[in-house]
């Protein structure tokens, strides 16, 4: 704001410079544990139980599962243009985990029309913050703390969220660091890796991005599945 008066009122000594900025106490979405993830794929009902699915195995924002369509699956992969970085226009590529291929074909036979979710796209656009806090409550529901109390440290107004449907991305993030997904093709999936990162390294190619997505638990499973990330890998590449 200075530059701009001092370039068009002439003005030559800062007046803010010597007003000291509060420090910011910031706090983001923390990702769920093994036990609460499997608390959350138990409990899910509707469609919430497809919304969690596709957010916890692609990374994908809200925003973007709300808005998914059905031309955006492929039998393979899920392609899309995320809303937060549309204007840049980038395409991201996300593989499907055979659990995630499974629950989006029990979805399909239960909607009609364009969307995966028409009632919550619906509501989305009426209130932009509504299919959130749903899902807080689901989340509290389950025992899981979705909220920081406010401290006199802190400084702020209101609660924290710390834990929300973002925490689904995550946790994917940090399940595909467990599974040793090299660092480019986590940031080429989630689709936010900084452009020096992205200029150093080669985007991963999508074979190595489906064994990654593959070789994912299957948290969905009452009891523990066979690892399928090989023949599922296998088959892709022969069609």
């Amino acid at each position: 704001m200075f530059s701009t008066l001092q370039d068009r009122a002439g003005i030559l000594d800062d007046p803010f410079a010597k007003i000291k900025a509060m420090e910011k106490h910031t706090r983001g979405r923390l990702n769920f544990t093994v036990d609460e993830l499997a608390t959350i794929c138990r409990k899910a009902k509707g469609s919430f139980r497809y919304m969690i699915a596709i957010g916890l195995y692609t990374g994908a924002r809200l925003s973007d599962v709300i808005n998914l369509r059905w031309q955006d699956i492929r039998d393979d992969r899920i392609e899309i243009v995320p809303q937060k970085t549309s204007r840049r226009g980038k395409r991201v590529v996300l593989p499907i985990h055979p659990t995630l291929a499974a629950l989006l074909s029990e979805r399909r036979a239960q909607v009609t029309g364009d969307y995966v979710f028409p009632d919550e796209r619906e509501a989305h656009a009426k209130d932009t913050s509504a299919i959130a806090k749903r899902f807080r409550d689901f989340l509290q529901a389950c025992g899981i703390t979705t909220t920081e109390a406010k401290t006199e440290k802190t400084q702020r107004q209101h609660a924290a969220v710390i834990k929300g449907f973002h925490s689904l991305r995550h946790s994917f993030v940090s399940m595909c660091a467990m599974n040793n997904v090299p660092q480019v093709a986590i940031q080429d999936l989630v689709g936010h890796g900084s452009p020096a990162m992205t200029a150093l390294y080669s985007h991963a190619n999508f074979d190595q991005k489906l064994d990654a997505i593959a070789g994912l638990p299957d948290t969905f499973a009452p009891t523990p599945a066979k690892n399928k990330r090989d023949d599922r890998a296998a088959v892709m590449r022969n069609q």
